[in-house]
């Protein structure tokens, strides 16, 4: 199997490590002037049940390397959801000849804009639900291993599933690539934005009423967003998504608050959520878009309300904008309640 992994983080050297590892011819595609800290290197992937180690791989920096001739059998995309559409671009102007997209990306939209650009491809959806960490950069470590849901055609699926069995990565494939995908992006969405927004541990979020109150309704929208597109909450590998909107929906607040606690902030520890680390790193985009973002849009689209999704969109757009904004929300979430109260009230 040859493949062509686009990324070299926590989740492309999960995958295209664990490819390599099984015998796959894996390229790596990094982006210009990292390539000395992959190439000629060991890549080491530490997991609950047994450890990697991968040198038989190659690494370059621009498709133009790439022998045009060649075909792969996939491409793995593990980058974030906002460098798609470069993504796209690169590999239309490379021409390079390809069978399959194994879209290993957060948010719902991915897919759709790799089937539009390449209809002669067949496109594998995949949700990491394993917690993994990048250790440096060419070691990781799988910190939590629930598995990863596949979904797509079975004759371009089972390969990929083979392989990250093989791997010890638990995959689990779903008939229903929406609502896989969906789930996924519903499971994101807990103490990710808020957190980011208010630079608040997911323990201080849960600890906090009406910081709660904001996170509980972010997901009973998102889920009701997914019920007028006749999507299902799928019970993703080690998390059994189904019943806890239904406990959520049903619960009362003084009953739900220390239950999803536990199991939210007890699940990340004292783990600062994907968009705090954006922001952090100076980024001046976030997946916020393709999140919750992709929840307004859907919403507005099917008639559904979902104003504290917007709400949290907007102001985590914000803060990356503009650096007073970004220390009036800081440890402040009076600000936030005051923020996601008045976009209730219009």
């Amino acid at each position: 199997m040859k493949v062509l992994c686009i990324g070299a983080g926590a989740i492309g050297l999960l995958a295209g490590g664990s490819a390599a590892a099984q015998g796959a011819a894996v390229t790596f595609l990094v982006k210009p002037g990292q390539e000395s800290k992959l190439a000629g290197r060991e890549i080491h992937i530490q997991n609950q049940t047994q450890n990697w180690q991968v040198s038989d791989f190659t690494v370059v920096s621009s498709l133009k390397d790439l022998d045009r001739d060649e075909v792969f059998d996939a491409i793995f995309i593990a980058v974030k959801t906002f460098d798609t559409e470069s993504v796209i671009s690169q590999l239309e102007k490379a021409m390079i000849n390809f069978r399959s997209i194994l879209c290993l990306q957060n948010g719902v939209e991915n897919e759709d804009k790799f089937r539009i650009a390449f209809p002669r491809a067949e496109i594998v959806a995949a949700s990491v639900v394993s917690a993994v960490s990048r250790l440096d950069d060419t070691s990781i470590r799988v910190e939590k291993n629930r598995g990863i849901g596949l979904s797509g055609k079975d004759e371009y699926v089972q390969p990929v599933f083979a392989i990250l069995k093989n791997a010890g990565l638990k995959p689990q494939i779903f008939a229903d690539m929406r609502s896989m995908k969906w789930s996924k992006m519903l499971s994101n969405l807990f103490s990710n934005a808020v957190s980011g927004i208010l630079d608040m541990s997911p323990n201080e979020v849960y600890s906090h009423k009406e910081l709660f109150r904001i996170e509980k309704a972010q997901i009973l929208e998102t889920a009701s967003v997914m019920r007028r597109s006749g999507l299902k909450i799928e019970n993703l590998p080690g998390l059994p998504l189904r019943p806890l909107i239904t406990i959520m929906r049903i619960t009362p607040d003084v009953l739900l608050q220390p239950l999803l606690k536990k199991m939210v902030a007890g699940g990340r520890g004292e783990k600062m959520p994907s968009f705090y680390i954006e922001k952090m790193k100076g980024s001046s985009r976030s997946e916020v878009n393709d999140l919750n973002g992709a929840v307004v849009r859907k919403g507005e689209a099917l008639s559904v309300p979902t104003p504290i999704n917007r709400a949290l969109t907007e102001t985590f757009n914000l803060i990356l904008k503009d650096a007073k904004a970004r220390q009036a929300f800081s440890r402040h979430p009076e600000k936030l309640v005051e923020t996601t109260a008045a976009v209730n009230r219009i």
